[in-house]
């Protein structure tokens, strides 16, 4: 009998922006997100991502294959520089079930580039566990935008807003 959250894994990485702009850098973002949630809805891939300071921090979680394959297609994309692989790891469960891709809004974490220079993040296990339980931390406080349309997972429905955070 196979366990629950048998074959799960985390994959966690941080990289930099490559946008030129601010108004590039939310281009950017929209793209990402839009992209992101419908391949890992079909690829059976959950995870959060934040950008902040230039920043991005993001979690993977799923079966190996498809999450190595996500994070192959992310070292090749041009929005993304100095990517650093933070943990690679088997998981006993999801923290991001309900979301193809949540987005954490950097207001909730200040500048992420501090909180990894400030923090002791170092590639590694501990550094994926960090940077996994602030996104977990963060979504969980509702600190996140809406799903595409608003509409957020059934046990977390939130009222439909417009999207500050990546307006151009």
């Amino acid at each position: 009998m196979k366990r629950p959250g048998a074959g799960l894994y985390r994959l966690v990485y941080a990289s930099r922006s490559c946008a030129p702009s601010a108004a590039m850098e939310r281009r950017h973002l929209r793209e990402i997100l839009e992209i992101s949630r419908a391949r890992n809805a079909g690829a059976g891939i959950t995870g959060a991502l934040t950008l902040a300071g230039g920043t991005f921090g993001q979690v993977l979680e799923g079966s190996l294959g498809p999450v190595e394959a996500a994070f192959e297609r992310i070292e090749r994309d041009g929005r993304h520089r100095d990517l650093l692989l933070l943990d690679l790891a088997p998981i006993p469960a999801r923290s991001f079930g309900a979301w193809p891709m949540a987005f954490v809004l950097p207001d909730a974490l200040s500048r992420l580039d501090e909180v990894v220079q400030h923090s002791g993040f170092t590639a590694g296990v501990r550094a994926g566990e960090r940077l996994q339980a602030l996104l977990c931390d963060r979504l969980c406080a509702r600190r996140t935008l809406p799903f595409p349309g608003g509409a957020a997972p059934p046990h977390r429905r939130q009222t439909k807003r417009s999207d500050p955070a990546v307006k151009g």
